[in-house]
């Protein structure tokens, strides 16, 4: 068994629209990287694992198409939903073809947004563990939302991270398994468990 936080990248040069995305995704249980141009997110594709990237097309150094088709081309598997002022069907046709999952066009709506994000990854299959359950408290990492004897609790991202990290801990003593801490960041921790077969 698995579970691990979320992980997202955030492709975008506009420093304001890059910190807005980074923070709904933060407050939605992901830890973030943001790139401001398509060099330092081609680094960042080549050396990091994402479950989810937002890319803007018009970026500087690396335009955000010439990514989108290196990264297909390479392998990427991860879901990518182009976030663009390009907003014309030739656009769209294009950026889909090149090997976007999902295109949206600004302006857009945040809500809209996080939407389609967990539609590509429902689609994805696989990128998110089953809810956790430690006596009276379920976590659902699929809808960032813990219940507490089924009455939902209100946590910060950091506070829901900390409980998931918590019940994974638990049931790695429970039984007998390892954590495996695979990524510390300043926006949060990244864990593996991985249970011995019955």
């Amino acid at each position: 068994m698995t579970w691990r936080s979320r992980a997202g990248a955030v492709v975008e040069d506009e420093t304001a629209l890059s910190r807005q995305l980074a923070t709904a995704l933060t407050t939605a249980s992901y830890v973030v990287d943001c790139a401001a141009d398509g060099e330092r997110a081609d680094f960042l594709a080549q050396t990091e694992h994402y479950d989810l990237v937002v890319l803007d097309l018009g970026l500087p150094r690396v335009d955000g198409l010439t990514l989108l088709r290196r990264w297909r081309a390479a392998g990427l598997a991860a879901p990518i939903l182009v976030l663009t002022a390009r907003g014309g069907w030739h656009e769209k046709v294009q950026g889909i073809d090149a090997g976007a999952d999902d295109y949206v066009a600004k302006p857009f709506r945040m809500e809209e947004l996080l939407a389609r994000m967990r539609g590509l990854l429902r689609r994805a299959g696989g990128h998110l563990g089953p809810e956790l359950r430690s006596g009276a408290v379920a976590l659902d990492p699929r809808a960032a939302r813990v219940t507490r004897s089924g009455v939902p609790v209100k946590l910060t991202s950091h506070e829901f991270r900390g409980l998931g990290l918590a019940i994974v801990r638990d049931l790695a003593d429970l039984y007998g398994g390892t954590i495996v801490l695979d990524r510390a960041t300043p926006g949060g921790l990244r864990a593996r468990l991985t249970l011995p077969c019955a």
